[in-house]
């Protein structure tokens, strides 16, 4: 099957996954348990691009701003539209991590990582700048294996996703 197909197919997934982590978020079920990370704390941040399925024309929208996650953004999901891309930040341990993530492929759009303290480091310890970078991405990229991977046990189970989609769709009525 060709690859750009299946991703179409499979489009629906990242978005419900998108939507989901900013309901909870916005619903104050910020803090996530990932086994070996501990608890991860997660919030919006800067921006979040809505657009529309209709195939015949593509509308997009973006909020940005402190408080998008409220009127604006929640009204495009009342007229049908859905979640494109979305800025998160997200706490593991002391690090805080900001970044994009987009539907389309499911992927970073865009990652900052925090700054690394070199004070206690020697001037010419190239090295350790590197594999401290290096662990950096490995925290994230396991935060957010563990994130979708809690997405998947309520997506997969029939009787708790039926519930969560019933306070997702509840949320967006309330916009």
């Amino acid at each position: 099957m060709d690859i750009l197909v299946l991703l179409e197919e499979k489009k629906f997934l990242s978005r419900e996954f998108l939507l989901w982590l900013w309901f909870m978020v916005d619903s104050n079920k910020d803090i996530f348990h990932v086994p070996n990370l501990g608890d991860i704390i997660v919030s919006i941040d800067g921006r979040i691009v809505l657009e529309s399925v209709n195939r015949e024309v593509v509308e997009r929208i973006a909020c940005k701003g402190d408080h998008l996650y409220l009127k604006e953004a929640r009204t495009g999901l009342k007229e049908g539209k859905v979640v494109e891309e979305c800025g998160y930040v997200i706490t593991v341990r002391d690090n805080e991590y900001r970044l994009y993530l987009k539907a389309t492929h499911f992927n970073l759009q865009s990652l900052v990582t925090p700054k690394i303290d070199t004070s206690q480091m020697e001037s010419d310890d190239i090295d350790g700048i590197y594999y401290e970078k290096l662990f950096m991405l490995e925290e994230i990229n396991h935060a957010l294996d563990g994130l979708f991977l809690i997405f998947l046990k309520f997506r997969l189970n029939k009787e708790k996703w039926n519930i969560i989609a019933k306070d997702i769709s509840g949320w967006i009525s309330r916009g």
